[in-house]
């Protein structure tokens, strides 16, 4: 039983390309990282919010990428917040980017390695849930303009290279902007589970939902229980993508049936 969720995000130089493996491949730079914690307070979407967390902190960062120890630090602060606090992992397509970006960067590590690959199972990605059961994905943008009156993403992760090599003032703007993404990931969340459903706006400007079959539970379920859906249909499409491209890698590194909950 979790207690309630870790939220995360990072900043990267670049997105993955299709086909990357974390074990012969470069991985996109991390610049930073945010966390936020989210404690329960109800079953209905009801939470005690702690400040975003910048990793760094706008008094420490430079122009450097984010630090080796850093990274090993936001591993060890997810997994002592997931074993001994019950606050689960929770990130917006975190299966198929932010947590597998960092199992690169820990690749050497085995002890860390293997911490985030049990937390990559055991986390919560309401994208991941949303895929296996329509088929395709939906951005947190467009979820939150559905969800939420007052908030949306203010920037784009394919700025923030740029900006980083800009000076202080603009790599302390990215690091706002990342916790700023944390933040909607939790309100978002939160309404999900208020609600028991998905909404979002369309590419054409349309409102749609999907109620997932098991309420606010399965909306928000661990990225172990939403692989286990059934396929959706997908003969609509010209070129489904696979399920594969979000959970392959995790599948290969550390199959679901030898990872026990944590």
């Amino acid at each position: 039983m979790d207690t309630g969720y870790i939220s995360l995000d990072i900043e990267t130089d670049s997105l993955l390309q299709r086909g990357f493996l974390d074990a012969s491949s470069a991985p996109p730079v991390i610049y930073c990282a945010a966390t936020m914690e989210m404690v329960r307070t109800n079953r209905r979407g009801g939470y005690t919010l702690s400040p975003a967390r910048a990793w760094p902190s706008p008094e420490t960062v430079s122009s450097s990428p984010m630090a080796p120890e850093t990274i090993r630090e936001l591993v060890d602060y997810l997994w002592e917040a997931w074993t001994v606090r019950r606050l689960r992992p929770l990130a917006w397509n975190g299966l198929g980017f932010d947590m597998r970006v960092i199992a690169a960067h820990v690749r050497d590590d085995a002890v860390r390695l293997g911490r985030v690959w049990r937390l990559t199972w055991d986390m919560c990605d309401p994208m991941f849930t949303f895929f296996v059961h329509k088929g395709f994905p939906v951005g947190l943008d467009a979820v939150a303009r559905a969800v939420t009156s007052h908030m949306c993403k203010s920037g784009h992760g394919a700025d923030v290279d740029e900006r980083w090599s800009k000076g202080h003032l603009e790599r302390v703007g990215v690091l706002a902007y990342c916790c700023r993404d944390v933040e909607l990931t939790a309100a978002v969340a939160s309404a999900i589970e208020c609600e028991g459903e998905f909404r979002w706006v369309t590419k054409a400007g349309n409102r749609a939902r999907f109620r997932h079959p098991s309420g606010a539970h399965g909306a928000l379920a661990s990225v172990r229980a939403a692989d286990d859906a059934p396929p959706p249909d997908t003969s609509w499409m010209d070129a489904p993508i696979p399920k594969s491209d979000f959970v392959g890698w995790l599948e290969t590194q550390l199959p679901k049936s030898a990872a026990s909950d944590a």
